[in-house]
């Protein structure tokens, strides 16, 4: 045994590192004087996930993931009633940041090839400018083909 560490793929078989470039479409709604607001922003993600896999046979497992992701805003919109107008991104009082980032929690199950999966988005950064809290949250489900 020696005072030196380091880390090798091959004694952590069980676990895998897993990112993707993803298209996101958000939205959620909020009273503000007698109207509904509603909001829908797009970003482009990219999660930087930790998968543990626990083999149920040959070809069936169940998986658990967890990590960091940032996105980045590429356009998002307002409507009350039917007026609606873009949000514009950057630093004043009235724009929204562009950059989002938070933590991703997620499980599911994969059957040969083909994964199905649901995950948990936390935002951790104040999108608006202003004195309002707003940070994203979201639960997404999907389904996948595992290409390797």
């Amino acid at each position: 045994m020696s005072g030196r560490s380091h880390f090798r793929g091959s004694d952590w078989p069980l676990f895998v590192f897993n990112t993707a470039l993803l298209y996101s479409a958000k939205g959620y709604q909020f009273k503000l004087l007698n109207s509904r607001i509603h909001a829908r922003a797009s970003y482009f993600e990219i999660p930087l996930n930790i998968e543990y896999k626990y083999a149920l046979g040959d070809d069936i497992s169940l998986f658990a993931e967890a990590g960091p992701y940032m996105g980045i805003g590429l356009s998002a919109k307002l409507k009350t009633g039917k007026t609606s107008f873009d949000v514009d991104f950057g630093n004043d009082e009235d724009e929204q940041d562009r950059i989002d980032a938070g933590l991703n929690f997620g499980a599911g199950i994969e059957v040969d090839k083909i994964r199905l999966g649901v995950n948990y988005g936390h935002g951790m950064v104040n999108l608006a400018n202003n004195e309002w809290n707003t940070k994203l949250r979201n639960v997404a489900i999907y389904a996948g083909y595992r290409l390797n």
